[in-house]
């Protein structure tokens, strides 16, 4: 019996109270649901054939017939909606790996009826494209969602925290710690500014429950608030002393000043551009009286 490390991608790892059950189960009654394969690979039933080997119980096998690699996935897929208590997240993400699955059989179907003779080999014609290539109305987002038994906007919201959310984000989802709905809205705040994407980067999973878009709202207005401050001080030393920001590491100068500090410079730039409105204010006074001599003359 063959272990397919691909199949066994697709069936969603057991909790630790689940496995405990199952193998309670199978120590005491036995494994009472035949092992299937398909040929020599085993399609279903890891879970138990490895509780089973490991305790030396006995366990049946039957065989199934599939016609291609993809179609097995499939089943295997269908087979756990059937079989497991999986949450919103997990039968999301089922649906749409069935989904990748289900468009490959259609781009092999198109190879092997002449559509793109070019390419023998399905899955890396799948994989350079850059949209997925769909022959039949199953692969849509709402039949998805039937299948999975979730809302299609479930779905949508899913495949966009997958692809798009800071990893702790996404951790802090899976463990449950944040809805499936706050996961989406934290990664479209996430999408439209990159400071946020970097605070939530930096956050622990556990605490993403406490961040609301609004929090992060403010800490784009403290962050702009800070980078004005900072832009106001070097701008102004910068002109004082005629200097470049590569002949000094403002930088590295600013992150050494304590609030007191950057207090004492904001008011030495309040202060030095004061005095050069009054001296700018004056100049124009000047100007304005050689103007009004000359025309006397």
């Amino acid at each position: 019996m063959k272990i397919d490390n691909e199949f066994k991608s697709l069936i969603p790892p057991l909790t630790d109270e689940e496995r405990g059950e199952l193998e309670k189960s199978i120590l005491a009654e036995g494994c009472r649901d035949a092992l299937v394969l398909w040929g020599d690979t085993l399609v279903d039933g890891h879970n138990r054939a490895e509780i089973c080997e490991r305790h030396g119980i006995p366990y049946r096998m039957e065989q199934m017939e599939f016609t291609s690699r993809e179609e097995a996935m499939s089943w295997i897929i269908t087979n756990q909606f059937a079989r497991r208590n999986l949450d919103a997240v997990q039968r999301s993400r089922l649906a749409l790996k069935r989904k990748e699955i289900i468009a490959q059989i259609a781009l092999n179907r198109k190879i092997q009826s002449g559509g793109d003779k070019k390419s023998p080999d399905a899955r890396s014609v799948l994989m350079k494209s850059s949209k997925p290539i769909f022959s039949e109305p199953i692969n849509t987002r709402k039949q998805l969602a039937e299948i999975a038994g979730v809302s299609e906007d479930t779905i949508r919201k899913v495949e966009i925290i997958d692809t798009s959310a800071p990893k702790p984000v996404i951790k802090a989802m899976e463990d449950n710690v944040i809805s499936i709905n706050k996961a989406y809205e934290l990664t479209k705040a996430a999408i439209a500014q990159p400071e946020f994407k970097q605070h939530l980067e930096s956050s622990v999973p556990a605490s993403i429950s406490q961040i609301t878009v609004k929090d992060l709202q403010l800490e784009k207005e403290r962050l702009d608030k800070e980078y004005k401050r900072q832009s106001q001080i070097m701008n102004y030393w910068s002109i004082m002393n005629t200097l470049t920001y590569n002949d000094f590491d403002y930088q590295a100068w600013l992150s050494d000043l304590t609030e007191d500090g950057i207090e004492n410079q904001l008011r030495t730039v309040d202060s030095g551009v004061e005095k050069a409105k009054v001296i700018q204010k004056r100049l124009h006074e000047i100007c304005k009286e050689r103007r009004r001599l000359k025309l006397i003359k």
